[in-house]
């Protein structure tokens, strides 16, 4: 924060100064002209939008009028983009979605079984390598991606957010899927003082606890002396309660004898429980913005700082399967679907655990930015830009859990798109009383992470005069200079158990009918669940809040109880001191940020690119222009790693010698790529144009897979020695690989664009992407010898670039206001735009077996990662690219007439896969039935089934009154349906449901005011 305060105060000494010697320059320049920031990005609008009609006509020019391939969304009026979050502004452009669950956030390890009420994981055309700007630079966040977390931006600091799709040389590289520009608000956008204020209270039908947000802006210009002088000032702070809902069925078993009374051998498809939660989400949005703009004559000045800060609390109260997936049982009278699969039934010896979880994270992002333009001629223009960017993430996430004895029963019915529990009074009696639950585990997990960056460029652009086909020439240069350190907690998660069956000194337990351990805990009863059109399941018992939020005071005391009951089965203080030493656990403030957790990592790039403006010459007579250019960029990487081994120390289990964690090993990359592009426009009528467009772009690997370290791990499974499992070796180094090289992509593009009028237009495109050096999750073998000189081989999973691809596809959009029609029926209007993606990913070294076994451990282990593997031993294959929804679409009906604006909108994604390998939906102990395999009907499969999102659409509306020409008063709703998301689990019987979420609905009061 330093560095950054004191390159504000030289570049705003500096700025002064270039105030100062103003006359030096050039002469004043005439009152009111209407000088803008050259900095901005294309298009930037001068003009202050009011209402939707206005936005659309704004939006419209801009795509118009680019020289690229680009859809924007424009606010309707200051502090005013459509939706509540960037993230859900971004969906509404054809070819954008978004992900709905958290999977996206790196640090989270289940990720995949949150939901994000407002949207995360922005993708273009299906591909999620996309680049971030803040006003034409480059912006990003801390969490080890390469671009800016879209959810955490404030949206009432924005003027409007455009999408490139295409590159050009002149834009900075990094963006294969596309380049997203946040442009906020500048003091020329305006003609003369503004001041703006926006107050609104929002509200969640699941909390149902109002908050309240506010967002104002000042703008002022001066016409003096030494100049044209502009300024202003925007803040805004917002927050958002809100809450999910959630039902969980665990993965369905093959069963020849789970069904009671049936010996036919038969084989039934049955999970083994469904489990029910709730997370309560706080998130805060702060954020800031000052520009200072000037011009005199022939040179202009802007010096600007943006900050946005975002934090999101969550607390969850969960109950999750724990227990033997092989050891559940059915009722007679249990019903099954056509490929065996349960569908209604009761099963016994379904065993929980429930737990209470509290996260919470701080991200923040500062940008600092000087840019200064000159006019030296007629056909010369000079500038130079200089930027200073600071980013962190801070963040705990804490957990203890219980576990159950085994439930008496649980009814359940998977027929529907959301599964059913009934529950009597018994079940509700037995799950309410301590008596049937015991202290269980904790975990805990910290980061602390940093990202800055300071770049320059200079960029020269000269006019031809008479030239026959040039019209303009380009050449620029960029230089960044970027680090990165992340911290973690030792292990990423520290996961430790209380007491298990495995881990229960004399036999017993911490129950919690023992006085001792019986306090701290509550009956947490799910009110409104699903906002009761699912009934509200049973109550549970959960350790209280404050346990996860008091370290490291409250775990030590829970791991004491773990401790007295070593005392209670060896009276010897000696044996006693042994039973505790055996099972030691490590304080949460001991094992944070040491250095085998500390990866600093650093970049840096020269670009150099040269670009040529051109139009058909004379004799052709053809409206054809275009621009042609080459940017060649340098990228130098550097990484610090280490080895990572904490041995477990179990009776008859193999013994290591410990690794010394903080010997460290310093990796240095460099490569150089060449990336071409053209872009084509031809004018064919003052309303139709047709674009063609070609380019090769590259998309650098995230920094979370840069890093250079290695985690092994021995695998000792539960019981051991008294188990058939084996012991595993694994290692993680998923973020291990600093030598990976950049993904690349050639990019081909046809347009077709029809304007027909101010604010109406259909347009229709096709586009295709092949793209090579994909990074996928790949494994190697690492030989470590125990102390008694045998040597184990550990299966390290790490990233490599391992494949290639192609996305091809289609867009088209539509959008008018009725005009034709008389009246008041004139103030209707529609905007709708569909895309369809195709994609396909093939490796390097193609792998698909049959079945899970018969392969080698590193065959096996990466076949599970990028086929999956069913619970009966047989693998999947040809899954498609992650995060790709074949189909996408957006309908939004408009009203603007008078005083009135209103807008209902609705927006729908097709499934798509979310991860071949996902926490929750792998695990150990599937059934071999592979015909070759020596263990052939033994359950000693390691399975992963692959998840998918499901396709969801919600509806969202909003109505504004403009009470007179300085008051607005406006509603606004999200999720007016209460649209369920839900997941599903690719198994050999069928998609079968995983998950089920509600959000509820939300709604907000605003007041909009001009002062």
């Amino acid at each position: 924060m330093r560095t950054l305060r004191q390159l504000a105060v030289s570049l705003a000494a500096a700025h002064s100064a270039l105030l100062g010697s103003a006359p030096v320059w050039a002469q004043p320049a005439a009152a009111g002209s209407g000088a803008t920031d050259a900095s901005d990005a294309a298009g930037v609008e001068r003009v202050v939008v009011v209402g939707q009609r206005e936005a659309m006509q704004s939006a419209q020019r801009i795509k118009q009028t680019a020289e690229e391939l680009v859809d924007s969304i424009v606010a309707e009026d200051i502090g005013k983009l459509p939706d509540k979050s960037v993230s859900e502004v971004l969906q509404r452009v054809v070819g954008v979605s978004i992900d709905r669950t958290m999977s996206n956030v790196k640090s989270l390890n289940d990720g995949v079984e949150k939901f994000s009420i407002v949207g995360a994981g922005v993708s273009i055309r299906g591909l999620s390598y996309v680049r971030s700007e803040t006003n034409g630079r480059e912006s990003f966040s801390a969490n080890g991606g390469r671009a800016i977390s879209f959810e955490d931006v404030p949206p009432e600091l924005l003027a409007g957010v455009d999408v490139y799709k295409n590159p050009s040389a002149a834009q900075i590289e990094g963006g294969i899927g596309g380049l997203v520009n946040l442009r906020t608000w500048k003091p020329f956008d305006f003609p003369g003082s503004r001041v703006a204020v926006s107050l609104s209270a929002e509200e969640s039908s699941l909390r149902r606890q109002p908050v309240p947000s506010f967002s104002g802006l000042a703008t002022h210009r001066w016409h003096t002396d030494l100049g044209h002088i502009g300024a202003l000032i925007s803040y805004s702070r917002s927050a958002i309660r809100d809450r999910t809902d959630a039902f969980h069925v665990e993965p369905y078993f093959p069963r020849t004898d789970a069904l009671a009374g049936d010996t036919s051998g038969t084989t039934y498809w049955v999970p083994s429980g469904v489990s029910w939660r709730s997370i309560a989400y706080d998130r805060e949005r702060e954020g800031l913005h000052a520009t200072l703009q000037w011009r005199r004559g022939d040179v202009q000045s802007s010096l600007g700082y943006v900050e946005a800060r975002h934090r999101l609390a969550w607390t969850e109260n969960a109950s999750y399967f724990y227990g033997d997936r092989w050891a559940t049982t059915l009722d007679a009278g249990a019903t099954f679907g056509p490929t065996g699969a349960l569908r209604t039934g009761v099963l016994h010896g379904v065993v929980l655990g429930t737990d209470v979880r509290y996260a919470d994270s701080t991200s923040r992002t500062r940008d600092l930015a000087w840019h200064l333009q000159w006019d030296a001629s007629d056909r010369w223009t000079l500038s130079t830009d200089l930027q200073r960017t600071q980013a962190d993430v801070a963040g705990y996430d804490n957990t203890v859990g219980l576990k159950t004895l085994p439930l008496p029963k649980q009814q359940v019915d998977l027929s529907g798109s959301v599964p059913r529990l009934s529950f009597d009074q018994a079940d509700r009696d037995f799950l309410a009383d301590p008596a049937h639950y015991f202290w269980n585990f904790t975990q805990d997990h910290r980061e602390d992470n940093t990202a800055e960056m300071t770049a320059w460029r200079g960029d020269a652009t000269y006019q031809f005069d008479s030239h026959p086909v040039l019209r303009q020439g380009r050449v620029g240069v960029r230089l960044t200079d970027r680090h990165a350190v992340s911290r973690q907690t030792d292990g990423g998660y520290h996961w430790a158990p209380i007491t298990e069956s495995w881990l229960a000194p004399g036999g017993q337990l911490a129950m919690l009918s023992d006085p001792r351990f019986a306090q701290d805990v509550e009956l947490h009863r799910f009110d409104r669940f699903f906002g009761g059109a699912a009934g509200m399941p049973a109550s549970v018992l959960v350790p209280q809040r404050h346990l996860v939020q008091n370290l490291p005071g409250s775990f030590e005391k829970l791991h004491a109880y773990r401790d007295a009951l070593c005392r209670d089965a060896y009276p010897d203080p000696a044996e006693a001191q042994a039973c505790i030493n055996r099972y030691s656990w490590v304080t949460p403030t001991g094992a944070f940020g040491t250095p085998r957790w500390s990866n600093p990592q650093t970049e840096r790039t020269q670009a150099l690119y040269g670009q040529l403006n051109f139009a058909a010459p004379p004799p052709w007579q053809l409206p054809l222009e275009g621009h042609v250019g080459v940017r060649v960029v340098r990228t130098e990487v550097g990484a610090v790693g280490r080895l990572v081994f904490t041995p477990q120390p179990v009776p008859g289990a193999p013994v290591f010698d410990p690794i010394d964690p903080d010997t460290e090993v310093n990796y240095r990359s460099t490569y150089t790529r060449v990336l071409p592009s053209l872009n084509l426009l031809y004018r064919a009528s003052d309303k139709l144009q047709l674009r063609a467009a070609a380019a090769r772009a590259m998309a650098r690997p995230d920094f979370y897979h840069l890093q250079g370290y290695i985690q092994l791990s021995q695998n000792i499974p539960t019981g051991y020695p008294n188990t058939s499992e084996p012991i595993t070796y694994s290692g993680d180094g998923s973020r291990s690989n600093p030598f990976l090289k950049p993904t690349m992509a050639q990019s081909f593009d046809l347009s077709a664009e029809y304007y027909f009028s101010r604010a109406g237009s259909f347009t229709v495109g096709v586009f295709h992407k092949e793209l090579k050096d994909i990074v996928v999750g790949r494994t190697s073998v690492y030989t470590l010898e125990d102390t008694t000189g045998t040597p184990h081989d550990f299966i390290v999973s790490s990233p490599i670039n391992g494949a290639r691809g192609h996305a091809s596809g289609a867009e088209i959009g539509f959008q008018r206001y009725l005009d034709m029609l008389p009246g008041w029926l004139a103030g209707f209007g529609l905007r709708a735009n569909a895309t369809y993606i195709d994609s396909r990913q093939r490796l390097y070294s193609p792998l698909q077996p049959t079945y899970c076994t018969g392969l080698d451990d590193t065959t096996a282990a990466i076949s599970l990662s990028l086929n999956g593997c069913d619970t009966d031993g047989r693998t999947f294959g040809n899954l498609p690219l992650q995060n790709l929804s074949r189909r996408a679409y957006n309908f939004a009906l408009l009203y603007d007439q008078g005083p009135l604006s209103a807008r209902l909108a609705y927006t729908w994604r097709d499934k798509y896969l979310l991860a071949a390998n996902a926490y929750g939906t792998n695990g150990w102990g599937g059934l071999d039935t592979n015909p070759d395999s020596p263990t052939r009907g033994e359950r000693n499969v390691a399975w992963a089934l692959p998840t998918w999102a499901g396709a969801y659409g919600q509806w969202d509306m909003g109505i504004f009154h403009q009470l007179n020409s300085r008051v607005t008063l406006g509603f606004e709703a999200q999720n007016l349906t209460d649209a369920t998301f839900t997941q599903t689990m690719q198994q050999h019987i069928g998609m079968m449901q995983r998950a089920a979420w509600s959000s509820g609905r939300r709604y907000a009061l605003r007041l909009q005011m001009q002062l």
